[in-house]
């Protein structure tokens, strides 16, 4: 079997030790916003990890555990809405289920639009996988008066059907049971539509057959193609499907008789035959879901529905979106500085403590100095701050909230050159830039992306929250913090303005869809905080041990202080700042919360109050927000904009923000000499 990715170890909700067989793969396909990751994170538990379809920048997650002594594979797929090569995701979806890289495909559906959803599934069906039917949130279905009968489903799809509330974990077990089951087979023939599109369909498909079949053309037709039914080639190609008219160029006149054959068939029916074939897919998905669905009188409007009607109002909507994220990092704020305070009496305990063992004073020095101190300061500085920060994103992703904050800023995004969906991308920055810059291909457009893709990288992310608010809002004050949000936002806005007058295009409307509002289960919001604080902890704390040695060294060899004062001339005098500021802000390009860790390693304490003054704490926090994204941001913008782009983008981060920090520098010096 093809596999694109590196298995990981075995482990999950269903371990349950025993040798484990022969490896079995399960896909998980559907829409956005179905729950489908909820599913891949409850079954996988922690082994999990990213891996890059090969020549693309699309990223699968994948997993393993073991399942009644079976060792399974999960490979959770990007979320789509069809098989057709409009996306990027979606081609690398295809290409995978095409490739047969799967034994089973589970295609989880929202059990509350079940007819959108069953648009993807009946195009999974014409390509003819073995596929399970996860029909989730039937919790939410059932609280909308909702009642799907399952066995119906099964018998109009041809495939088994299992109900499932992912985020209680309910139904899981039975559908990997299940899913086992469909390994052994494969389904039969997909659905079948008019008439007019039938006979389309087998003109093309006898033209494909006999192509395949003649020795002379048969070389034209791809291998990896082998085993995907004939059928569904044929639909492609009637769809005007650019990507499988280039695979198939080389056979025959196959791609010619299919244009063909479209314009009959649009002939008859006055538009495009993708279109034609759509709707077919449609009237069936319809047909099904009036079969299976049956609606319950529900007095009265849900709370979901009384809750939107004030978080979408044009006025008090706004009102929400501000007290909302006031909230959310007055939150941030309150819990960082309290657990903060608490861990910074500890470590001051622990030092006392570790010298008191008597040790040899070079030695003492080093451990402390050179190691255990960066650890704490890590420790201290960054975590009080990003455990709460990713429970609260965590909660706004799995809400539905983000939708309606989308919703909210259209206007306003629309002023940058974009529309509202750009907006979660890029508020997406404040948990890690890397994600937001990758969750730009949201954006139909490439100017689009790149757009959002910039305004991404000035959005403070956690990293940079660390240090506004454990530096400026534990030392300076709350409000002070909150101004260098103030002030990133307008640059944010000046930014967007410029890039929408010179980046040539024009503004289009918002197309997106609005999931339902929910209650976000613990599990997973505790869950999903805990993978992004590991990823922190895998990567952040061996860079934080080697630059605590680094500075170390630097200091020990006597050489740290005539590097600063090279550097002083600049520093000192038109950022106001310490001489070795701009040293530590070196490792601000690795993560940014290296910067004030290794700011604390060099002054050799936390406290930073007792060193510098509010101004100097405020210039340095606020170059920081700004200036150059990491390096892990500059490599995904490279991959998705090139490296012009990136370095163009690196370098004028710098210049504003070294630039502004001169300008506040010099603006609180004049203020104060007046004052």
């Amino acid at each position: 079997m093809k596999d694109p990715l590196t298995a990981t170890a075995a482990g999950g909700a269903f371990a349950n030790g025993g040798p484990a067989a022969a490896e079995t793969t399960f896909a998980l396909v559907g829409n956005a916003n179905v729950g489908k990751s909820v599913i891949f994170n409850a079954l996988t538990g922690m082994n999990q990890t990213i891996g890059n379809w090969p020549g693309k920048t699309v990223e699968l997650a994948q997993g393993a555990f073991l399942f009644r002594g079976k060792r399974l594979r999960v490979i959770d797929l990007p979320g789509i809405y069809s098989l057709s090569a409009y996306s990027q995701e979606e081609l690398v979806a295809r290409d995978f289920l095409a490739g047969r890289m799967a034994d089973v495909v589970i295609d989880v559906v929202d059990s509350t639009v079940l007819e959108r959803n069953l648009y993807l599934a009946l195009q999974l069906r014409e390509l003819q996988v073995p596929l399970v039917l996860a029909l989730n949130l039937t919790d939410l279905a059932s609280k909308e008066g909702l009642e799907i009968d399952a066995d119906v489903l099964s018998m109009e799809l041809g495939v088994p059907v299992v109900k499932t509330a992912a985020a209680s974990g309910k139904g899981l077990e039975e559908l990997v049971a299940v899913a086992l089951t469909c390994s052994l087979g494969r389904p039969g023939p997909g659905p079948r539509y008019g008439r007019e599109v039938e006979e389309a369909v087998l003109q093309v498909e006898e033209a494909l057959a006999a192509a395949i079949a003649d020795p002379v053309t048969a070389s034209g037709f791809p291998d990896e193609y082998a085993g995907v039914p004939t059928r569904f080639i044929a639909i492609k190609l009637l769809e005007g499907d650019e990507e499988m008219e280039h695979q198939l160029t080389s056979l025959g006149d196959v791609v010619q008789i299919a244009h063909t054959v479209a314009g009959k068939l649009e002939a008859v029916h006055g538009h495009d035959a993708a279109g034609v074939i759509a709707s077919e897919r449609y009237a069936v998905a319809g047909r099904i879901s009036a079969e299976a669905v049956r609606r319950v009188d529900v007095t009265g409007r849900s709370t979901g529905e009384r809750l939107d009607s004030f978080l979408l109002h044009k006025v008090l909507g706004w009102f929400a979106l501000a007290v909302a994220l006031f909230a959310m990092f007055g939150i941030i704020f309150i819990v960082g500085d309290k657990f903060a305070g608490l861990l910074e009496e500890l470590f001051e305990w622990w030092e006392e403590a570790f010298f008191a063992l008597g040790l040899h004073p070079g030695w003492s020095d080093f451990l402390w100095r050179g190691i255990v101190h960066g650890v704490l300061a890590g420790v201290s500085i960054a975590l009080p701050y990003l455990v709460p920060f990713y429970l609260i994103l965590s909660f706004l992703e799995n809400s539905g909230y983000l939708a309606r904050m989308a919703f909210l800023t259209d206007s306003i995004m629309h002023r940058l050159g974009l529309h509202g969906k750009a907006f979660i991308p890029i508020f997406l920055g404040y948990g890690c830039t890397v994600p937001a810059v990758l969750g730009t291909r949201i954006m139909e457009r490439d100017r689009d992306r790149l757009i959002a893709g910039i305004l991404a990288t000035l959005i403070p992310c956690s990293a940079r929250t660390v240090v506004i608010l454990g530096l400026v809002g534990a030392f300076v004050g709350f409000w002070a913090a909150i101004s260098l949000y103030i002030i990133n936002l307008i640059i944010v806005f000046i930014v967007g303005r410029i890039l929408n007058k010179y980046l040539p295009g024009d503004n289009v409307g918002l197309i997106m869809e609005m999931p339902k509002l929910r209650t976000p289960a613990w599990r997973v919001s505790l869950k999903q905080t805990w993978f992004r604080l590991k990823d922190f902890v895998i990567f952040a704390f061996p860079i934080i041990v080697a630059g605590s040695l680094v500075l170390w060294g630097l200091e020990r060899l006597g050489w740290l202080d005539p590097v600063a004062s090279a550097l002083a001339p600049f520093t000192e005098t038109v950022l106001g700042l310490p001489a070795v500021t701009l040293i530590v802000l070196v490792f601000g390009v690795l993560r940014k919360e290296l910067a004030l860790i290794m700011l604390a390693t060099v002054l050799g304490t936390t406290n930073f109050g007792l060193v510098l003054s509010a101004r100097e704490m405020f210039v340095f926090a606020l170059i920081v927000m700004l200036y150059v994204p990491c390096v892990s941001t500059i490599a995904v913008m490279r991959r998705e904009y090139g490296a012009k782009i990136a370095a163009l983008v690196s370098a004028g981060e710098v210049v504003v923000a070294l630039a502004l920090g001169a300008l506040v520098n010099w603006i609180w010096n004049l203020v104060a000499a007046i004052v």
